[in-house]
């Protein structure tokens, strides 16, 4: 094995802090209001790359649909209704494809998740739907055996910051293990990769604190560990984009100040012949060799912003200039580089996705396009996206965020293209073989019997059993092909007991592999499936963090609905329209971040700091903010101002806020600098929705109570009575 390279421990100390002051100074940074303009670093080389004549480059294979395409239905299953994997259908020749499974994680919808499919678009295998987010599924060979993997985590900072780890499976779809960064960084979903020593390659992002375009921000440094992790998980090299790659490199517009920057946005690494590293990084449209002696930069392969790059100004051969925004960068032999371009997803560049082949000549200092596979029509891509070799010498490619994938022969001619019901991270083929422990689930459904074995492989035929009893089964029909997941296997009349037989291709029964007929899994209640579709969206974006474009929109239903009322009421059109701008108001406050035209979200960390000081603020001017959103929402404007229990009120109420963002401060800041991920994960979901909405509870009683109490004390004391009082006169 390579020796790797440690950092020593003052820098692995200045790292910490650096990474404690950059999420610090964010949070000043949203107190203090600062302005969010983007700046576009300038840049040596020109914007648009000029394309070059064509020098030695094979022409361009482009795609000609084998059959017309194919619209993926969503697969149900009498059997296991449990199951929800996203749906997926095949055009072409499937006869001619290479051996083995598409393994692929789409979500989306309710449905997806770890998925096998076979080459006519039925599930094999896939994974009941968890909390949480599952991608990059795939096969590995970990010391002659090949597992599964899968990454499973939750998002901090959306499409770039991740808490998680890749979860390993074995041959019966049992969890053997799990790989996970190490000195204190968490592995993002991009990149696994086993070396032939057994180790792992994995990429993480770590917030740096640092000075672009002449203001502070919050950079992404690209992190790259080589982990042991068969054995004490030590990590044995480790490199930093933010050392070797200036943030002038990049292509994507630098933030405001302490906005977050993703300048590098590294996604995929791959192991050279001789043990050096080749790193792709999408936002500097760049792949980089990485010495694993010293983890100085080799030579930079594409067109970096800063015009670095160690090919020359131009990729010859290419119509469509250089790549941009590319990945999986994969290389045998370091003199060939073929990755997927994507071709879009941000500033600077737009033409067709493709997978190309690059070749490097050193001595020359150029490089030059070989061959190119592009489908037919064009198809234009913003993110994910890969290629692959296959076995025969087939191309597998996956056009990224289309959800289309094609599988191109040695000769670049389409031999098949499947279409998923919702686009992966990555798809790969691979041979698997699946022994699952459980037996079938089998179901009488009318006249036939439904039966389906989740993962395994080696079913060819169902053969068919009845009976009077369980003790004297036979068969009763013959052996019927499997069809797809689940098979449909008509049952004689009058069969009391019917029971079913697993064969392999030798006609063996299988391990495993009897069941008798009986009730489906049942699926989850209807309570859990209504908690995970609440929890996977906080785990996913953070305690709060919608999409700032579906806050607006949810804000703008919500208030149209609520402006319909009260027309309808005949509140008038002033109460309606300040009814539609509170409660539009109020859903972009829950995803207020300070900046929220950056392409990433910030951690959502100083989002307890923001709002205390203006809870803080309102309280302390007499404008408190809960009298504001209740006067807009309520189209009363600020009336309340002049009643001095609704001001008495509503300022005790701020004072709640002011606590509760404290508090999500104070616990959830202690956990990010200790590192204990798993706590910050246990801390954003219960103090997040569940502790804000017992927050607005007490908010509504302290209120209440409040206002009760003011009337209370208004109303006239009754008059003693007293000898001189006159009594009523009764009838």
């Amino acid at each position: 094995m390579l020796e790797g390279v440690m950092d020593s421990k003052g820098s692995w100390m200045s790292r910490r802090i650096s990474r404690a002051t950059a999420v610090t100074a964010r949070i000043a940074a949203a107190a203090v209001v600062l302005g969010c303009a983007s700046v576009v670093l300038p840049a040596s080389a020109s914007a648009a790359p000029a394309s070059a004549a064509a020098v030695a480059a094979s022409p361009a294979r482009l795609f000609t649909p084998a059959a017309s395409s194919c619209t993926p239905a969503a697969p149900d299953y009498v059997t296991r209704p449990d199951l929800r994997p996203v749906g997926a259908c095949t055009t072409g020749n499937i006869a001619l494809t290479a051996s083995g499974y598409l393994f692929t994680a789409p979500n989306g919808q309710g449905r997806g998740g770890p998925t096998i499919y076979a080459d006519d678009g039925s599930v094999v295998w896939t994974k009941p739907r968890s909390v949480g987010d599952e991608q990059n599924f795939q096969v590995l060979n970990v010391g002659g055996r090949k597992l599964l993997a899968y990454y499973h985590g939750a998002w901090l900072v959306f499409g770039v910051e991740t808490r998680g780890e890749f979860v390993l499976l074995d041959e019966h779809y049992r969890e053997v293990g799990h790989i996970r960064s190490n000195a204190g960084y968490q592995p993002s979903l991009h990149e696994l990769r086993i070396t032939p020593a057994g180790t792992a390659l994995i990429g993480s992002y770590a917030p740096v604190l640092t000075m672009a375009a002449g203001r502070p921000v919050v950079a992404y440094d690209y992190v790259v560990q080589e982990v042991d992790f068969q054995h004490d998980g030590k990590v044995l090299f480790e490199w930093h984009a933010l050392d070797h790659v200036p943030l002038t490199a990049s292509w994507a517009p630098v933030p405001g100040a302490l906005g977050a920057f993703d300048y590098f946005h590294g996604n995929s690494i791959d192991l050279l012949p001789g043990g050096d590293l080749l790193v792709s990084a999408r936002n500097t449209w760049s792949v980089y060799r990485i010495s694993r002696a010293d983890g100085h930069v080799v030579w930079t392969l594409g067109h970096p912003r800063d015009g670095s790059g160690s090919f020359g100004a131009e990729l010859l051969g290419s119509d469509d200039g250089w790549f941009c925004y590319q990945h999986d960068a994969r290389s045998d032999d370091g003199s060939t580089v073929t990755l997927f371009d994507n071709g879009g997803g941000g500033p600077g560049c737009a033409h067709p996705a493709r997978e190309l082949t690059v070749r490097l000549d050193q001595a020359a200092g150029t490089a030059t396009a070989g061959s190119m596979l592009r489908h037919q029509p064009d198809l234009y891509t913003n993110y994910t996206g890969n290629s692959q070799l296959l076995s025969n010498g087939d191309r597998l490619v996956s056009w990224a965020d289309t959800g289309q994938v094609t599988e191109f022969d040695a000769a670049g001619q389409p031999v098949m293209e499947m279409t998923l019901g919702q686009f992966s991270y990555r798809v790969q083929r691979s041979p698997w073989q699946g022994f699952p422990l459980d037996p079938p689930v089998a179901v009488r459904d009318g006249a036939n019997l439904r039966v389906s074995w989740n993962g395994a492989t080696e079913v060819a035929r169902w053969q068919l059993l009845g009976g009077p009893d369980r003790n004297s089964l036979h068969k009763i029909a013959d052996a019927v092909p499997r069809q797809g997941f689940e098979t449909s296997i008509p049952v004689p009349s009058g069969t009391p007991v019917v029971a079913v037989q697993a064969l392999g291709a030798d006609g063996s029964p299988l391990a495993h592999g009897q069941a008798f007929a009986g009730r489906p899994t049942p699926a989850p209640p209807g309570v859990v499936l209504a908690l995970q579709a609440v929890l996977r969206p906080v785990l996913t974006f953070g305690g709060f963090g919608l999409p700032l474009l579906m806050a607006l929109e949810l804000g703008l239903v919500l208030g149209v609905v609520l402006a319909l009322v009260r027309l309808l009421r005949g509140q008038g059109l002033r109460r309606a329209g300040t009814s539609l701008a509170g409660m539009t108001l109020l859903i972009l406050l829950v995803d207020l971040t300070g900046c929220v035209a950056q392409p990433f979200y910030p951690p959502m960390l100083y989002l307890n700091l923001i709002y205390p000081v203006l809870f803080l603020i309102g309280n302390l001017v007499g404008w408190p903010l809960v009298g504001v959103l209740i006067g807009l929402i309520a189209g009363r404007g600020a009336q309340w101002r002049h009643d001095p229990a609704a001001l008495r009120a509503y300022r005790r109420a701020g004072w709640l806020w002011v606590a509760y963002f404290g508090l999500k401060l104070v616990v959830q800041m202690a956990l990010y600098l200790a590192g204990n991920w798993v706590g910050l994960w246990i801390a954003k979901v219960t103090m997040g929705w569940p502790l804000w909405i017992v927050t607005v509870v007490a908010t509504v009683l302290v209120v209440w109570r409040t206002r009760r109490g003011a009337i209370s004390d208004t109303e006239p004391e009754p008059v003693p009575e007293t000898e001189e009082t006159p009594r009523p006169v009764l009838a």
